[in-house]
């Protein structure tokens, strides 16, 4: 499973479970519908609708068809790259339950993340690397969660919730619906308000709307019916970032970088009048930590943490008075995380407001003021980020009112 999806163009989520080694496998309607759900069963991962566009899906319910597909063929060899970014909680636990049956079956798997939790709670051996190198390899019961972060986060700086006295509202929607859409849970009468020194945090398995919420705030689709204002103007496409405003997309790949690109050029995509200075891109580069020889490599050349560093970097570098920032550390290492999630907080800090729509709700939990989840287009109300952490899983697959 590849952390950048492969999933073949033109296809139902239904048909991609069906695509074998060596070729399509043909099935009938009822049959591939079938095998859909029975490979819902067997992983534990809602997988939502079979005949769903599956190119078209929401970047976490894609995640979710990789990992169902690659668990549901039973490989002798399990290669998972970056599984769980986008899963809930609850969804963790079936994850981890599946690959140690797999492994039980006598499959060897090899399990890259950046999330430690997962990992003891998978994983019979653990090999650490830092920059390119291997620091070391221990069997779990070896080391520990605290022995692992305090390699990754030298140097690097805390993020934390500061006491910030929220000021005006910048971002206000009001009761915002959009009609359903393949995939995706349609928001229903949706309201939010951000305000000037505020992180909003909105928590949710991808696929129940946040997509959606994302696209309307930044004016890329319209609401069927509500309202967007932002800095006391209505939200129009192209006006965005003219009210100074900046996004980190959800999907780096389609909507962040233009990949063929070098890092320089993608750094003044954001520019109305491109700075010419070559210094700049590779100050932001050393700044940014981006593993690159020079700004002048490709973007394409990249793994997908650095690729996400350009875009942090571009969108950071504005200094925006709105930042719309969609699941901004999937991808990132922990010191990685831990500098982005403390980018977000000097936003905030000097006055800026941050809309933090993310599945990972340890994110959420280490910056947002409050935390709302999403859960098939409806908000909850505000909850405090010291919410116990079963209650706001549980409310965001709709196991109980959070």
């Amino acid at each position: 499973m590849h952390q950048h999806f492969a999933i073949p163009p033109g296809l139902t989520a239904a048909e991609c479970l069906a695509v074998e080694d060596d070729g399509f496998r043909p099935l009938g309607p009822r049959a591939l519908a079938e095998r859909f759900r029975r490979t819902e069963r067997e992983t534990g991962i809602a997988l939502g609708e079979p005949n769903a566009e599956a190119a078209r899906l929401p970047v976490g319910a894609r995640q979710r068809l990789e990992l169902a597909r690659a668990l549901s063929r039973q490989p002798d060899l399990l290669l998972l790259d970056e599984p769980t970014a986008v899963l809930a909680p609850a969804e963790i636990g079936a994850f981890a339950d599946s690959v140690r049956r797999a492994a039980a079956r006598g499959a060897a798997v090899v399990f890259i993340t950046h999330k430690l939790p997962e990992v003891f709670a998978v994983a019979d051996r653990i090999t650490l690397l830092r920059r390119g190198r291997r620091i070391f390899t221990k069997a779990a019961r070896e080391t520990s969660p605290g022995e692992i972060a305090s390699l990754f986060l030298e140097g690097a700086a805390p993020a934390a919730r500061a006491l910030r006295e929220p000021g005006a509202p910048v971002l206000v929607v009001d009761r915002v619906s959009t009609p359903p859409s393949p995939g995706a849970a349609p928001l229903d009468a949706l309201s939010l308000v951000v305000r000037e020194r505020e992180i909003a945090a909105v928590v949710g398995v991808d696929g129940n709307g946040q997509e959606e919420l994302a696209e309307i705030v930044a004016g890329l689709r319209a609401p069927a019916s509500g309202s967007v204002r932002l800095a006391g103007a209505p939200v129009a496409r192209g006006g965005f970032r003219r009210s100074g405003a900046s996004i980190v997309p959800g999907d780096r790949q389609r909507e962040g970088l233009i990949l063929d690109f070098s890092i320089a050029d993608n750094l003044r995509l954001a520019e109305p009048i491109p700075d010419p200075d070559p210094d700049r891109a590779e100050r932001a580069v050393a700044d940014s930590r981006i593993v690159a020889p020079s700004a002048r490599v490709p973007a394409r050349a990249l793994s997908g943490g650095n690729r996400q560093k350009v875009i942090l970097a571009r969108e950071l570098g504005r200094e925006p008075r709105f930042l719309l920032a969609v699941s901004p550390t999937r991808g990132l290492d922990l010191a990685a995380s831990r500098a982005t999630l403390a980018a977000l907080c000097a936003v905030a800090d000097r006055g800026g407001a941050v809309l933090l729509v993310t599945s990972d709700l340890d994110d959420a939990r280490a910056v947002g003021d409050a935390v709302r989840v999403l859960y098939r287009g409806r908000l909850s109300p505000p909850l405090p980020p010291d919410t116990p952490l079963e209650v706001v899983g549980r409310a965001m697959i709709g196991l109980g009112a959070a």
